[in-house]
């Protein structure tokens, strides 16, 4: 059991020493990761994956300060930047997750189809999620900063608030997915182009995958915090990487997916949605001229600008 001076005894890590080898090897395998994601970003020109890209960094960054922690149980900036960069690097995925499906949407030529045109799904989920990572630096802040009772009580209220924001959020994606989802395969253009329809599905179900495992990691880590350091989930180190980094580590494995499984968009968005279903055959005139469009190459008129608190 660590404890750090100065705090009034604050205990640190009061159920066990982090583990050194298993912490290196998450942090060796999260970098390799981001460095692959990096380089066929920049190959596929698919710069919605940033987002995924620091997510990865600060995963690293976390467990090889946990790794540090193994070996110097009693420094609380290890622990701190552990708990902090674990904590809210899912929030990063989750912009990718968001800025992907909405540009999936739009790929699939039938934007209008959505509930919120992916313009403004990228606006209202990403705003969202910089409001539950507001929350969740500023409670683990408070909690780090002050370590003592008023600062647990105050800095773990806010990381639950945070985290809640971020279930709601991962759910009411989910319903705006599927909703489109079910319409789309409904519709005039997908039963005229099932080969091209069949891609946009697969690629939904991909992300469906993705928000699964956000929504268990966010999940694990709100009931772990709850629970505070005397519950089941916080004795032993392996739930946090079973269902923490474990999932995280999915949903970069699973990203790979995106860069190789194209959507082509045959139409623009300026084409009235009228006209698309009254007409299967205009719209094979069109496709037959009109440049081909992926979700990595936009047409250049639509370019606009863990150790936790518990």
């Amino acid at each position: 059991m660590a404890t750090i001076d100065g705090h009034g005894g604050w205990i640190l890590w009061p159920n066990y020493t982090p583990s050194f080898a298993i912490a290196i090897t998450f942090c060796i395998t999260f970098a390799v990761l981001s460095v692959a994601h990096t380089l066929l970003a920049v190959w596929k020109r698919a710069g919605f994956v940033k987002p995924l890209v620091i997510g990865g960094v600060l995963e690293a960054i976390a467990y090889g300060c946990r790794a540090h922690a193994h070996y110097h149980p009693t420094s609380a900036l290890p622990q701190s930047v552990d708990a902090l960069f674990a904590l809210v690097a899912p929030n990063f995925f989750a912009v990718t997750i968001f800025l992907y499906g909405a540009r999936l949407i739009r790929a699939s030529a039938m934007p209008k189809l959505s509930i919120l045109s992916p313009v403004w799904m990228t606006r209202v989920f990403v705003g969202a999620d910089v409001v539950s990572l507001a929350l969740l630096v500023l409670g683990e802040g408070i909690y780090n900063g002050f370590r003592n009772l008023r600062g647990e009580k105050v800095g773990t209220d806010l990381v639950i608030a945070g985290l809640l924001v971020q279930l709601f959020n991962v759910c009411v994606f989910v319903g705006f997915a599927v909703t489109f989802h079910v319409r789309y395969a409904r519709c005039v253009l997908a039963k005229d182009h099932p080969a091209e329809a069949k891609r946009v599905k697969r690629l939904l179900i991909l992300t469906y995958k993705l928000c699964i495992n956000l929504f268990g990691r966010t999940m694990f880590v709100l009931t772990l915090t709850g629970m505070g350091p005397v519950g089941f989930l916080s004795k032993k180190e392996f739930w946090i990487y079973v269902s923490d980094a474990a999932q995280m580590l999915l949903v970069m494995l699973f990203a790979f997916i995106w860069y190789f499984y194209d959507v082509d968009a045959d139409l623009y968005e300026s084409m009235e949605e009228e006209h698309v279903l009254s007409s299967s055959t205009d719209f094979k005139r069109v496709s037959d001229t009109a440049p081909r469009l992926t979700i990595h190459q936009s047409h250049p008129s639509r370019r606009g600008s863990l150790g936790y608190s518990a």
